[in-house]
């Protein structure tokens, strides 16, 4: 009969009614006095009154009980270290048994996370090798148009194709944006937060386009000039700074969707709700006042949603209804490139990445595709929208994109790590949005107001202008914002008001 803590004969053995261990009285007690009253070998609850006394047949008499001088005390106080020690080992013998426990557990963890990885690797390395197979298989072939899409009226085959020397020409441009920016800093006289927090309407321009058509769909700055596009047809060049309309001519038999105005030549390009891309230039050197058309691009086979000129100024691109993105050399009036959606779904906007190297474009089941010119393949699939994608605007730092569908969100998204990590939510549709040519603020335009942000301080609007826009413009420096109207012919310009 051993003690189950101490395993030796106990002086005073008691028998546990519940577990039927048997202990030395004063081990047990002093284990349930240290421990919660928890038995130390089931973890069972209990007390004193869970302990019967064992009878002994014989035993010694108990010895008078000692002084604190006398050996017997000493030998009292060895008992109560010895029992001490005896609680001690083992409870060291139980937290051992767990720990080992545990690190076999983690241990079997860890031989299965490795493992898992390791199929895990060998799965995306057949994957990444079976893209490269598909992508050299697909780049032997000439694009088809989607089921149910348009067909392109030049046959594939009659197109000349982005060349060696033309991707020689968008990797030197893409460089020297890229190298240029990194040593870029803000210019003089560079609007604050703080001044554009004071922004406010400096003044209203109502008399221009027809009256009997009503209606501004978009607009462009060259320093003080303002390029409008009108529900009329009419493009009309007006001068901010001396108030009056410099010029005006008929670009389209309808509506005028699209303007871009090439800062470093005279020329503009415009879009309407047909579907060609017209570039118009300066007959006068000087004034502006009178204009031309110097060219026509080939015709998409539906309406023409946007057009934006590479930052070479040497090759542009335009999106269409008819499921296909095209890539031009302007100068020749040529396509070099036509690229089907491989969903069939229409273009409605597009714009090149400040580098020229990759080209966005919105289309009409709410995604954003980005493009890589070089090779003319998808390098992303950015998706989330509600509706159509109207408009996007990327950053002049070219690190952020931002977007906005049928709805009242503007989508940001990280172009390094291709996602969107901001949404900002409006109090109503989302016609436009844009950000200023240094990529510091970004004007978000509906159907209420016009509501500028500082770049990464999202959640904190600088300003909100009371006024519908279909299109905006910043000016030089940020000093002031313009915006047009679809709903009237409205002009307006807005700046700081102290």
């Amino acid at each position: 009969m051993l003690c189950s803590i101490s395993g030796e004969i106990p002086h005073e053995p008691v028998s546990c009614i519940k577990t039927g261990y048997i202990f030395e009285k004063r081990l047990i007690l002093k284990y349930l006095a240290e421990n919660d009253g928890k038995c130390p070998l089931t973890n069972q609850p209990l007390t004193e009154e869970d302990f019967l006394t064992i009878k002994q047949v014989s035993g010694p008499v108990a010895p008078r009980p000692p002084t604190l001088t006398s050996v017997p005390s000493l030998l009292s106080v060895f008992q109560n270290e010895w029992d001490s020690l005896m609680l001690e080992t083992f409870t060291l013998k139980q937290q051992y048994q767990q720990v080992r426990q545990q690190l076999s557990h983690a241990l079997y963890q860890n031989d299965s996370s490795a493992r898992v990885i390791a199929r895990l690797l060998v799965e995306r390395d057949e994957a990444r090798q079976a893209l490269a197979d598909l992508k050299s298989h697909i780049g032997t072939q000439e694009a088809q148009a989607p089921s149910g899409s348009h067909a392109s009226q030049e046959s594939p085959d009659s197109l000349p194709g982005i060349s060696a020397s033309i991707i020689e020409i968008l990797d030197k441009t893409s460089r020297e944006l890229s190298k240029g920016r990194k040593k870029r800093s803000q210019p003089e006289g560079y609007m604050s937060a703080e001044q554009i927090s004071a922004f406010g309407e400096l003044k209203t321009v109502s008399s221009l386009h027809s009256s009997g058509k009503p209606g501004i769909k978009c607009i462009q700055l060259n320093d003080a000039l303002a390029a409008t596009g009108g529900v009329d047809g009419n493009i009309q060049i007006y001068n901010l700074q001396d108030d009056c309309v410099v010029s005006t001519f008929a670009a389209h038999p309808e509506s005028v969707e699209n303007l871009v105005w090439d800062n470093s030549s005279t020329r503009i390009f415009s879009t309407g709700t047909d579907n060609v891309v017209r570039c118009w230039n300066s007959t006068t050197e000087n004034d502006f006042s009178s204009w031309g058309m110097v060219g026509e691009l080939p015709a998409h086979n539906g309406h023409v949603t946007s057009f934006s000129l590479n930052p070479c100024k040497q090759f542009a691109a335009s999106t269409s209804l008819d499921s296909t993105w095209r890539f031009y050399d302007i100068y020749a009036g040529q396509i070099l490139a036509s690229l089907n959606n491989p969903t069939g779904s229409g273009y409605t906007c597009g714009q090149f990445h400040p580098d020229g190297a990759l080209f966005g474009a919105g289309t009409q089941d709410s995604t954003v595709q980005i493009w890589t010119i070089k090779d003319q393949s998808k390098a992303a699939d950015f998706t989330g929208h509600t509706g159509a994608i109207i408009s996007m605007s990327f950053s002049e730092n070219g690190y952020f994109l931002a977007t906005t569908s049928e709805s009242n969100e503007v989508k940001l998204w990280d172009l390094r790590k291709l996602v969107n990590f901001e949404t900002l939510s409006l109090p109503s549709k989302v016609t436009k949005v844009q950000f200023d040519s240094c990529g510091s603020y970004l004007a978000a335009a509906c159907e209420e107001s016009v509501t500028i942000y500082k770049a990464k301080s999202w959640n904190e609007p600088l300003v909100s202008l009371a006024t519908h826009a279909s299109d905006l413009a910043f000016t030089s420096l940020s000093s002031n914002i313009v915006t047009v109207s679809s709903v009237n012919s409205n002009l307006r310009v807005f700046g700081v008001t102290n």
